[in-house]
């Protein structure tokens, strides 16, 4: 689904920046198309990491200009935002910001929200927001049942809700977020050094190498497995055709003993013939 053409003119869309950097991207990959960043989420890790996305969509929705949002084939029973239907396409949302700045702020925003979404289990969920029919994006009330979901315990979408009042998430081992509607406040621990971030992003291209050799590693093995087929194929070809060429040898040395046998009778009879005894003339 790309962004609506109104929603694009005059707006700066949220580079890929080095505040985003590469993030997680066992679960999430950061493609740019134009103008627009699309965020698209792989369900990979697990119904639990679905499940805290989906949070996380949630708390980011009135940021997003248009939405994309549902699970492949194998995840479906947790997509809740695409009315279950069945898409073989990854989960994926379209981001514009109205500045620059505000880009980069939605950057820094975006990148511990995502942190805190993945890493942390959300112990509970506050809505007191206000009754609205028009809501232009689904809220997610509580985690709990419901007759619409297709399993049992899973969160479920009110659509009365709106985003006019506080969703607070508390976790453990995470920063509280919170959202007015207007504002988005993260109250977090020290910012983290710049030695600390280039350590991780080197420790993060490190493993991205070892990923991609390992990758390579197999490449190499699966040809090389199959190289020794190949050569036990042809030595197997070849211990055949040089029995055939012994066979035929055989055969053909005693065809050669059969002619020289032949031979031998001939020439003995025709010895024979030629020895006669004249007899004495008249």
């Amino acid at each position: 689904m790309e962004p609506q053409d109104s929603l694009k003119r005059g707006m700066t869309v949220l580079k890929r920046s080095d505040t985003l950097g590469r993030w997680n991207e066992r679960w999430m990959q950061l493609t740019e198309d134009g103008t627009d960043l699309c965020l698209h989420f792989k369900g990979k890790e697990g119904e639990s990491a679905i499940r805290k996305v989906i949070l996380l969509k949630d708390i980011l929705a009135f940021r997003w200009s248009a939405i994309n949002f549902h699970w492949s084939p194998e995840h479906v029973d947790c997509c809740l935002f695409c009315e279950y239907s069945k898409n073989s396409t990854p989960c994926e949302m379209f981001l514009v910001a109205p500045s620059s700045e505000q880009a980069h702020q939605w950057a820094d925003g975006l990148r511990h929200l995502v942190t805190a979404a993945v890493a942390s289990d959300f112990s509970s969920v506050d809505t007191p927001v206000a009754d609205n029919e028009d809501s232009k994006f689904a809220n997610l009330s509580l985690l709990g049942t419901s007759p619409d979901t297709p399993r049992a315990g899973a969160p479920f979408l009110s659509r009365k809700n709106s985003l006019n009042g506080k969703l607070n998430l508390r976790a453990e081992a995470a920063p509280e977020l919170t959202l007015d509607g207007r504002s988005l406040s993260i109250e977090q621990a020290e910012p983290k050094s710049p030695e600390v971030l280039d350590l991780e992003k080197t420790l993060e291209v490190k493993g991205t190498m070892i990923e991609y050799q390992a990758a390579e590693l197999k490449e190499l093995r699966e040809a090389l497995i199959e190289s020794q087929a190949n050569a036990l194929a042809i030595q197997g070809a070849l211990v055949e055709a040089h029995t055939k060429l012994e066979e035929a040898a055989e055969e053909s040395e005693a065809a050669q003993g059969d002619v020289r046998a032949s031979y031998g009778s001939l020439y003995w009879r025709n010895m024979r013939v030629f020895s006669l005894p004249t007899l004495p003339s008249a």
